[in-house]
């Protein structure tokens, strides 16, 4: 090595992990010179920066109310008739049905029979009995007593529109629901009496079930659904077979629910949902904006109930849930009540 400046300066490239004591000798044809020092190595190059978590799904953070519609339809109905349809059809309507929808046709494990709104066709109400069904994305206005009324086993109600129901021998309610393995997702229930009168003081509800001459209701999945309206009395109420007081069957047993996501502005002076003879429901992530006594009432053999901290009690409340019958004290987990 040739040098003519006064000071010579050496780089040197270190393996990771190399450090301690280092001899660094120069030399020319005649001269040579050493010297030692303490080699420590370069600090660690700085971590690439990580990616965060995956956004969640589009279905997690969606608010309560309607979904968009995205089925492929396979089947076209013509007016308001219902036309054959096999295992895993869409059915779809468009326009506006003149009559209230019956529905008896359902499909199978697996390949249900899907009857399609697609976000606009209008009826004045929808009645099932059948099996293995979804009916989604219709706007029920005008219907006689109820916007939807359904009665089997493995349905699903997805967003769907429901107003403007007119008393007539019964009562006024949005949904009304019988059986096991049903969900009732995204629907949006508003503005639904469409006959006030003073003479006439219906019980309106947005979602109901009782078990007399229908059947006892279980695995119940109630999610994201946006119930408000200022003529609405309780966003839930439910009876199970044992409801004897109120004619209940006896046959059956309603259980199994999970009530998750909704968003609940109705005006009962007691509450908001009240369940009766209903076992073991699990109220979670509810916004609870309506007013009365308390938000949830848990009365006669109520049991089993889960009332999770994240439920969200809005000022119109005294209490988020009261147990209105010891009965209902059994097996359940929530705040003082």
């Amino acid at each position: 090595m040739v040098a003519e400046a006064a000071t010579v300066r050496v780089d040197f490239d270190a393996a990771p992990g190399c450090s301690g004591i280092t001899v660094a000798t120069a030399a020319s044809e005649t001269l040579s010179a050493s010297t030692s020092f303490v080699f420590t190595a370069p600090p660690p190059r700085p971590a690439e920066p990580q990616p965060g978590p995956a956004p969640a799904p589009e279905s997690e953070v969606k608010a309560a109310g309607l979904q968009p519609i995205t089925s492929t339809c396979t089947v076209e109905a013509e007016g308001g008739q219902v036309p054959d349809a096999k295992p895993g059809d869409v059915v779809c309507f468009s326009g506006t049905l003149p009559d209230r929808l019956q529905i008896r046709q359902g499909g199978t494990d697996g390949a249900p029979i899907t009857y399609s709104g697609r976000g606009t066709a209008t009826v004045p109400g929808i009645t099932v009995r059948a099996d293995h069904i979804v009916v989604e994305g219709f706007v029920s206005k005008g219907a006689k007593d109820n916007g939807l009324y359904v009665v089997g086993d493995h349905i699903a109600l997805r967003s769907n529109d429901i107003s403007e129901v007119y008393i007539g021998d019964d009562d006024v309610d949005a949904i009304r629901f019988f059986g096991d393995n049903i969900t009732i997702a995204h629907n949006y229930a508003h503005d639904i009496w469409a006959n006030p009168s003073k003479n006439r003081r219906p019980h309106t509800d947005c979602m109901q079930t009782y078990a007399h001459s229908e059947p006892a209701s279980s695995n119940i999945v109630i999610e994201a659904n946006r119930c408000t309206s200022p003529q609405f009395r309780q966003c839930l109420m439910a009876e199970g077979p044992r409801d004897f007081e109120d004619g209940a069957s006896g046959v059956g047993r309603s259980a199994n629910w999970l009530v998750t996501g909704n968003y609940f502005e109705c005006h009962a002076d007691a509450q908001t949902v009240a369940l009766q003879d209903i076992h073991d429901v699990t109220f979670t992530r509810n916004d609870f904006q309506g007013t009365g006594n308390k938000a949830i009432a848990l009365q006669k053999d109520a049991t089993g109930a889960t009332v999770a901290g994240d439920n969200v009690k809005g000022s119109g409340y005294k209490q988020l849930v009261e147990i209105d019958h010891s009965s209902a004290r059994k097996g359940y987990r929530g705040p003082d009540a």
